[in-house]
């Protein structure tokens, strides 16, 4: 009996493999007559089969062997068991080979339910120019392209304003676009005259909008009209229910309405994350009224309301930043929070309905936060803000400044002296004065220069921890030290004037702050620090204040820019090099992991004033971690000295008979020098050391290209023996995390056969894992080392665009370890 016979899951991962091993012996004829009963099987098997059967002509497909089977056939049935991916694939397929409107729409259905948004959105632009497919705005509804698709349902509506499915659709747009008053009215021509059915597609949207509107009674009707099976009707019976303080009950239709949530809800769990977020949020908004319901049953205890304010606070801040969902969340909470309560998540919201630019939505939210009184009262009839919260009039005006209206914004932060009652928010207020002063200008000039920079500065007085306030300000100061540059072309090196060097000092300061203020993601300040340091660090009052600085900021911060700050350890300055030297004495004596690798590469320089500046800095972290430094610096005697023994005990081969003879007489001579430096010290005799063997490398070289594998047991017996090293794993240390140490080499490196032949290098961690590296040994890895940081800021870009962050974009980086 076979292993496969008692172990079925092997006998099923190996059916691709066995089936393409049989496939290439069998005769035409037996061939054709396989693919007809596969043909037939993938029509009529069970759910299971078809699922194997398609991963077999996936596979014969990649294996350039693909079944003789009809992408549409293959299609079909993929779409049919929801295998869409391969579906996409095989009708991607189809359209290269003939296209048509059938075949555009199942792609934009396909990539909708993929949630490729953008690629059936794509699609649907051709099939708009190119070919005549019909109901555009229903592909506008799936695609979530709600205003296109009411501009659609409005210019038929025009053409056939009794159409009852157009009213319909006019419905679903306005439900998602939050149109509470317009979706009301709809509902109210179209209900008495639509059908059972047709009211029964209605309801949902006719209560949202009820219960949006405070017409309690109006939901109750609606609600009855609902599908007796559909989650939506236990849902808002809960609603109303809550409404109305009818506890129990409404504890009964949330567990109701759960339980018919649960089968839709696993099953898209188990197809992706963001196929299942809508349905998932559907779920926190149960468990939402059930803490409404304990909210309002402690009415009596205001600390416990208090923090159950704040877990939703904190709960609505981890939710995707999407327009819907916010709705949907802040609607519910509505039931025992008036946008008044709780100004802080209203504002929050209709900041997220600006940006994404639902500017209605965001006027009505910001409208629900002043009093009717205020709400009368426009900018040419009287002042509005009179007696709003300040920070409803600072939502507003970012509003009114996103609407177009930028002078008049501008003019009334300049002329209104009442917002010293906040602090903080007067820090907000003086930032978009400063950057509001900016746009208008759209660039730096003696005229605007000291307003814009002072409307900066006092963002940072009013509120002296806000990042964004110091950052923006040291930032101002950046570009203004490059306008001033600009005009007074100052080459790097030479002293700057003293209104320039002001400037260098509070961007120096400024960044320093901003550092400080923020943990994680401070590689562009940090950059934008060392480049005002490496070129004007000369000046006294530039190092002073980046020496006071390097006390206000974690020794951490300057990991990730290791390579820029070794690059310049020859500068000429005496004060650059000073503060250089002073700055890695630090690092390396924190994260000696992280320093030993680039100094040891800087101290073999050719440049004696970098290698100086290198060994001193060893010298340093000797100290207190010698045995890393040992380990990196002279390891290679310890690792050559065997090799030494090995070629002093005399040839045993032809091979290595002509080894000696060649290079034996340059060897011994660097081994005398490591002798002579083991029991002096003198550099130089390890210099010379390096020279020599450096040289006989060359030698070698010459003769490697024919080589593609390297067996460490020939090239580096001892480096192959070498177990349990104190030397971190390269690219993987962290700050604060446990140091993961080199535990063995690999046996074998593979050679790539590219200009530079760099090879695959593998070893093992202390943690068990293998970590795979490429030997780069002739190339300057600065330019990697550049280009990663330039992802990683990419990636902090990404990161914070919603778009972006929607469709996980980001560039997957490497560590580059000199």
């Amino acid at each position: 009996m076979s292993l496969v016979d008692v172990h079925q899951p092997l006998a099923k991962e190996l059916f691709n493999a066995a089936f393409i091993s049989c496939w290439g012996e069998l005769y035409d004829q037996y061939q054709e007559d396989l693919v007809r009963s596969i043909d037939f099987a993938i029509t009529s098997a069970p759910s299971e089969l078809v699922h194997r059967l398609l991963n077999l002509a996936e596979f014969m497909e990649h294996e350039e062997k693909a079944l003789p089977i009809e992408n549409r056939t293959l299609g079909e049935y993929a779409m049919k068991y929801h295998a869409y991916a391969k579906a996409l694939h095989y009708k991607e397929l189809e359209f290269f080979t003939e296209t048509s409107p059938t075949i555009i729409e199942a792609l934009i259905s396909i990539n909708s339910k993929l949630q490729q948004h953008d690629a059936a959105w794509g699609t649907l632009l051709i099939a708009r120019e190119q070919y005549d497919v019909s109901k555009h705005e229903e592909w506008y509804e799936r695609l979530g392209r709600w205003q296109e698709a009411l501009d659609t349902y409005d210019k038929k509506a025009f053409e056939d304003p009794d159409s009852l499915d157009v009213a319909i659709g006019r419905m679903k747009c306005l439900h998602a676009l939050g149109e509470w008053d317009q979706l009301a009215i709809q509902v109210e021509e179209n209900w008495a005259n639509a059908s059972h059915e047709d009211r029964r597609e209605i309801a949902p949207m006719a209560a949202a909008a009820a219960w949006s509107l405070n017409d309690w009674d109006s939901m109750d009707e609606y609600i009855a009209t609902m599908k007796p099976d559909s989650a939506d009707r236990p849902f808002y019976r809960a609603i109303l229910a809550v409404h109305q303080n009818q506890f129990p009950k409404a504890m009964a239709q949330i567990a109701k309405a759960r339980d018919l949530l649960d089968p839709e809800l696993t099953s898209l769990v188990g197809e992706s994350y963001g196929r299942s977020y809508n349905t998932m949020v559907r779920a926190q908004m149960l468990s939402e009224l059930e803490e409404i319901i304990a909210y309002k049953q402690h009415a009596d205890q205001p600390e416990r309301q208090a923090a159950t304010r704040k877990t939703w606070m904190k709960r609505l801040q981890g939710c995707q930043p999407d327009v819907e969902v916010w709705q949907r969340i802040l609607q519910v909470r509505a039931l025992v929070l008036s946008p008044e309560d709780d100004p802080v998540m209203w504002i929050k919201f209709a900041n997220l309905c600006r940006e994404s630019d639902r500017m209605f939505l965001a006027e009505k939210t910001i409208n629900s936060l002043l009093t009717p009184e205020r709400l009368q009262q426009q900018f040419h009839g009287g002042n509005q803000y009179a007696k709003a919260p300040p920070m409803v009039v600072y939502a507003h005006l970012k509003y009114m400044w996103a609407c177009g209206s930028r002078e008049e914004t501008l003019n009334y932060l300049l002329g209104n002296s009442q917002l010293d009652e906040l602090s903080r928010l007067l820090a907000r207020c003086h930032y978009k004065q400063g950057e509001w002063q900016f746009a208008l200008k759209e660039e730096w000039s003696t005229r605007n220069i000291k307003d814009i920079l002072h409307s900066y500065y006092l963002a940072t007085y009013y509120d002296t921890a806000w990042y964004k306030a110091w950052h923006t300000w040291a930032l101002a100061n950046f570009e203004v030290v490059g306008y001033l540059e600009s005009q007074h072309s100052i080459k790097t090196g030479d002293v700057p004037g003293d209104e320039l060097a002001a400037h260098i000092v509070q961007a120096v300061e400024g960044f320093f702050r901003s550092i400080s203020l923020r943990n994680e993601n401070t590689l562009q300040d940090t950059l934008r620090l060392l480049t005002l340091w490496f070129k004007y660090g000369s000046h006294d009052d530039v190092s002073h204040a980046m020496t006071h600085g390097f006390a206000d900021v974690e020794v951490d911060t300057w990991l990730e820019v290791i390579p820029q700050i070794i690059a310049r350890i020859q500068t000429p300055s005496a004060n650059i090099r000073r503060d250089i030297n002073n700055l890695l004495t630090s690092v390396g004596k924190e994260h000696p992991q992280a320093l030993v690798y680039p100094v040891t590469v800087a101290s073999k320089s050719s440049s004696a004033v970098r290698k100086g500046a290198a060994l001193e800095i060893m010298n340093r972290m000797k100290v207190h971690s010698g045995a890393i430094v040992e380990e990196a610096l002279l390891g290679m005697i310890a690792f050559l000295e065997p090799l030494h023994e090995i070629l002093e005990a005399g040839p045993k081969t032809a091979r290595e008979t002509s080894f000696t003879q060649v290079f034996g007489r340059d060897l011994h001579e660097a081994r005398e020098a490591c002798r002579r430096f083991n029991i002096y010290g003198e550099k130089r005799d390890l210099e010379k050391a390096w020279e020599i063997y450096y040289g006989v490398f060359k030698k070698i070289e010459k003769q490697l290209p024919q080589m593609t594998t390297l067996d460490l047991q020939y090239v580096s017996p001892e480096l192959l023996k070498a177990r349990n090293l104190h030397l971190a794993v390269p690219g993987t240390y962290q700050s604060g995390k446990p140091v993961i140490t080199i535990a063995s080499f690999a046996t074998k490196l593979a050679v790539i056969s590219s200009k530079q032949r760099p090879r695959q290098l593998s070893l093992k961690g202390s943690d068990g894992r293998d970590y795979q590296y490429l030997l780069k040994g002739h190339e300057d890895l600065r330019q990697d080392e550049r280009v990663m940081q330039l992802f990683s800021l990419v990636n902090n870009l990404l990161a914070v665009d919603t778009a972006c962050f929607k469709r996980r974009l980001h560039i997957q980086r490497f560590p580059v370890t000199p």
